[in-house]
């Protein structure tokens, strides 16, 4: 086993067995495994404050612990800077973490940050998606990408749901006056 230049040996997590997939955060880890039966469970640790290990609560955690309340048959898993996503296998996304600039996808009212998984309201049929540092992409189809919407501080008029076709691919949802926290 070769030493890292920081000094540092990779190690085996013991306990941990039948992982599908993993992915990497801001400080910490998810992992979808089949231990116990499950298609794919969810399980997390490190740093937690913003509730992206999906366990429940804020405490950060050095050992492998099951996501509260969310299924158990995921079969894709992405990490963001603090937030996490999930796909299960009927194509519904899910996600819990952080909801800076709305990344988790629930919605101009949902909370801060959302401990738990939750499924992301209107997708369906997702074949795929991806966590980035402050924003989350999931392929949807064709009729459930949102339009534009103007950004009101820009003194743009509203979107005309009437305008002509264009050759050019429809933009995903605005986020007007997103923030970087």
């Amino acid at each position: 086993m070769a030493v890292r230049a920081d000094g540092t040996v990779p190690v085996r997590i013991d306990g941990l067995s039948g992982v599908t997939r993993a992915a990497g955060g801001a400080d910490f880890t998810l992992v979808l495994s089949t231990d116990g039966g499950a298609v794919g469970k969810v399980l997390g640790w490190g740093c937690n404050a913003l509730g992206q290990l999906g366990i429940g609560n804020t405490q950060d955690t050095a050992t492998p612990t099951a996501a509260v309340g969310a299924p158990d048959d995921f079969v894709d898993l992405d990490a963001g800077n603090n937030h996490a996503l999930a796909r299960r296998p009927d194509g519904t996304a899910w996600s819990w973490g952080s909801n800076s600039s709305g990344r988790l996808g629930l919605g101009p009212t949902a909370p801060a940050f959302v401990p738990v998984a939750t499924q992301i309201p209107g997708l369906s049929g997702v074949p795929a998606m991806a966590a980035g540092h402050l924003f989350s992409l999931a392929i949807a189809r064709p009729e459930q990408v949102a339009k534009p919407l103007p950004n009101p501080g820009s003194g743009e008029p509203p979107v005309d749901e009437q305008a002509p076709p264009s050759d050019e691919p429809e933009c995903p949802l605005a986020v007007p006056d997103c923030d970087h926290p």
